[in-house]
């Protein structure tokens, strides 16, 4: 029993008891309710992101995200093969970053690629390949610095992404922990177009996987040692992986991963030096090996000579000396080893030496531009055209502009005085503000008809006019180009520092109209131009080297899918043509950071063309088997060995005739030497030539007036005559010989027909040995044919080798013979 107070407290208690339960019951109802609107809602949400996601393999996806799938399906196959060819015991796995794409998981990626403007970051077999080779090379050459040698505009830029590769396949089969730093030129511009291009790829590609080829084990599975790998790249071996985990610690903020900024820096000097410098010290304090991937290595690759205020003479380091320098001091002499990959389509001051392993850029058909360099074919494979390359005055008469072939800038912004030696050496009778008149108004004419005449509505013009940006502005105002009909681009000045020329021309104003982008000093190197840049003007007389004349606006036109055409002076279009006559030999000074061994020659021009018997050709051989059938045997007495060459004529004539040019004919010879391939093989110091033919005519180099032909008989056969091949006679002029009782006895008629000449050797009859004496007996058989060309041309003789100047970067990798031959003072 209780009393009446503490009933009424035990009631009070049951009543709040049971407040509280009906209560907690409430609110169970109401967090069920509330738990089942949220359970539907999610649902709805989710089928309506399932109608928004890809679709599975069930079901039909979005093409963008179909073609991102097949894109690396493409990119693993190629990996692959080639890794296989290589024997680098790894393969590419995109299966899971696949599954992810088709299950929406990183979708936002994927749209960048979707979405891309350009290929910028984007991989191609090519660039993939090269990066492979280059990979094979860090791990078996014994030479630690590399070179990438590829054509302007090739995706050289991708390929230095791709070597990404290169730290997780190193770091999986040898242990060794590669840091890569990009190491560009020191415009702002290059540094926005390379920090783009990584981003992407990364996004791209940072999450396939590397992973060792237990089926496929061979000779490079040997390095993989009894290290321990780090659990988390073990558990995902890729670049991003890579990048984040393992070079995390090589950093001093060790709570986060590699920014871009650690990644890539500009040649600049001061304060970049400095950093540079303190990476590669932290990288390697913590057991890590610094690959600088160097892009264009040439550029600023040699100390110079200045003058002190006290007048004394001293060598000043260039940029890449000093970064070299730094990094050696920052390491010591126990650090880590330290390497560098240059990438470059100029790469004289490094192509011939001795020390550094090369890799050549891979290329396709879809590329325009020079596939060679150094006298060798960079991809055989590929069949590959330059662009068009014509000269001033050639292009004037092609579009009907008589006055650009006369313009001069130098001569448009020269001194008085100038100007008027200018205009007495190109018998102009004007002023020179009637001279500038007449260049403004070819120009807009020659630009109209550029903007008119390219394959799309909105085609591109590259223009470079002065190295000054008030000069050029000026002479783009004077042009009054009409701003409805041309967009023009002042890619020059303030407002464009740090930007890309592909961004300049991607938020250009009126992306409708045709567009002139002038350039001064930029548009060199890493300046890539978009494809619908078609045109390109170089005003410049005569490059200084072929450095300057193939990374200026000459390479700017290279590159894939793209369709342009050069217009340079005269000058500059003879270097080209020398250039692709000798499949990029050293036709001119290289470089003004290297040193070129064997000196380069442009001979007299000839009219002549001699084919030798022994050239090892099977058409000439044919050739010479008809000549000594249908030629030597008929017109030579050779009954015994004879100590003179004895010869005949046909009875009756006055001079002996034949098929020297009929059989040349029939099995299509000249055109056969002639072709471009043939040419290079068999007259490879010859500039472009052809053979006159029956029909043809050449003038006399001192009168034009006159003319020369063969002299041909009813049947076809040709006057000839025959000469021994020695070596004061091997040069001859093109016409017949004067006058003579067995040759022309009018005056009038002396020398006035082309004359083909049969040389002739003596030959041992015993074992066909030519033998030199020609007072001894031997067989007379026809070793040379020579024969007029249509127009003069020139030989060409190429340097033979390309070394680093003395006080340059890349002096030190040179040895002892390679020192003397570049003549290196002591």
């Amino acid at each position: 029993m209780c009393d009446d107070a503490s009933c009424i407290t035990k009631i009070h208690i049951n009543v709040h008891i049971l407040f509280f339960n009906y209560l907690f019951v409430i609110m169970n109802v109401i967090i069920l309710a509330l738990h089942q609107m949220w359970k539907t809602a999610m649902k709805s949400m989710i089928l309506n992101d399932r109608r928004k996601m890809p679709r599975t393999d069930k079901e039909e996806m979005p093409q963008g995200i179909q073609e991102y799938i097949a894109h690396l399906e493409a990119i693993a196959a190629v990996f692959n093969d080639h890794a296989r060819t290589l024997g680098l015991g790894v393969y590419l796995d995109a299966s899971n970053v696949i599954a992810a794409a088709k299950s929406g998981i990183g979708f936002s990626k994927i749209k960048r690629f979707i979405d891309r403007a350009d290929d910028s970051g984007v991989l191609h077999d090519s660039q993939l390949m090269t990066a492979l080779d280059c990979i094979g090379e860090l791990l078996t050459s014994p030479n630690q610095n590399g070179l990438v040698t590829g054509a302007m505009q090739s995706g050289k830029t991708t390929t230095s992404l791709a070597l990404q590769f290169s730290g997780p396949i190193v770091y999986l089969l040898t242990g060794r922990r590669l840091y890569p730093i990009y190491l560009i030129t020191s415009h702002t511009s290059q540094e926005d177009q390379t920090k783009t291009e990584i981003a992407r790829f990364l996004d791209f590609y940072g999450e396939l996987a590397i992973v060792v080829d237990e089926k496929n084990r061979c000779t490079l599975i040997d390095y993989v040692t009894q290290f321990a790998l780090d659990e988390g790249f073990k558990h995902s071996p890729t670049v991003n992986t890579y990048r984040e985990h393992i070079l995390q610690k090589a950093l001093p903020d060790t709570f986060a991963g590699p920014r871009l900024d650690d990644f890539i820096h500009r040649r600049a000097p001061g304060e970049g030096i400095k950093q540079i410098a303190n990476l590669c010290r932290r990288a390697a304090s913590k057991g890590f090996e610094p690959l600088l991937l160097i892009d264009e290595p040439q550029y600023g690759a040699s100390d110079r000579q200045v003058t002190t205020e006290d007048d004394k003479v001293e060598w000043r380091s260039c940029v890449l000396a000093q970064i070299f320098n730094r990094i050696k001091e920052a390491l010591g002499k126990d650090a880590p080893a330290h390497s560098f990959i240059g990438l470059s389509a100029t790469p004289y001051e490094l192509h011939d030496v001795r020390a550094v392993w090369q890799v050549t850029q891979y290329l396709t058909s879809a590329y325009s531009g020079f596939n060679y360099f150094g006298g060798i074919v960079l991809d055989p494979d590929a069949a590959v055209t330059p662009p068009r390359t014509i000269s001033f005055a050639d292009f004037s008469a092609e579009i009907e502009v008589p006055f650009l072939a006369k313009v001069d800038l130098r001569a448009y912004d020269a001194r008085p005085r100038a100007f008027q030696w200018f205009a007495d050496e190109n018998e102009y009778l004007g002023t020179q503000d009637e001279y500038r008149k007449d260049v403004e108004q070819a120009l807009r004419k020659a630009i109209m008809y550029m903007a008119g005449n390219g394959t799309t509505p909105a085609t591109g013009i590259c223009i470079r006019l002065f190295n000054n940006n008030n000069r050029s502005h000026e002479l783009l105002r004077r042009l009054y180009l009409n701003n409805q009909e041309i967009e023009i681009i002042e890619y020059f000045g303030s407002d464009h520092h740090g930007r890309s020329v592909k961004r300049a021309i991607a938020e250009r104003s009126c992306p409708d109209l045709p567009f002139l982008i002038a350039v001064t000093n930029r548009a060199r190197m890493g300046d890539a131009f978009p494809n619908e840049v078609e045109w390109f003007l170089e005003f410049s007389k005569k490059a200084a080297d072929l450095n300057s004349l193939l990374q200026g606006l000459l390479g700017r036109a290279c590159g894939y899918g793209k369709n342009s055409t050069v217009i340079m002076s005269n000058e500059n279009i003879r270097i080209v043509d020398a250039y692709k006559n000798r499949q990029g030999g050293f036709v001119h000074k290289p470089s003004r950071h290297s040193v070129l061994v064997g000196g380069y020659r442009r001979g007299a021009p000839t009219s002549l063309i001699r084919i030798r018997r022994d050239m090892n050709d099977p058409l000439i051989a044919k050739y010479f088997a008809r000549i000594d059938q249908e030629i030597v045997k008929p017109y030579t007495i050779q009954t015994e060995p004879t100590a003179s060459l004895k010869t005949t004529r046909t009875r009756g004539e006055d001079h002996r005739r034949g098929p020297i040019l009929t059989i040349a004919e029939e099995i299509g010879l000249f055109e056969y030497i002639e072709a471009e391939e043939n040419r290079r093989r068999l007259f490879p110091a010859y500039e472009p030539f052809q053979i006159v033919r029956a029909g043809d005519e050449v003038s006399d180099p001192k009168d034009s007036t006159r003319k020369f032909r063969y002299t041909l008989g009813e049947n076809g056969d040709c006057r000839f005559t025959f000469r021994t091949l020695r070596k004061e006679s091997a040069h001859s002029g093109i016409r017949s010989r004067g006058l003579g009782r067995k040759d022309a006895t009018d005056p009038e008629q002396a020398g006035n027909t082309l004359e083909p000449q049969v040389n002739m050797v003596k030959i041992d009859p015993d074992n066909g040995q030519i033998i030199e004496n020609e007072n001894a007996k031997g067989w007379w058989r026809a070793e040379a044919v020579t024969l007029p060309l249509l127009k003069p041309v020139r030989t060409l003789r190429d340097g033979e080798a390309t070394y680093p100047v003395q006080h340059g970067p890349y002096s030190g990798l040179l040895d002892d013979e390679e020192r003397t031959a570049a003549g290196y003072e002591e």
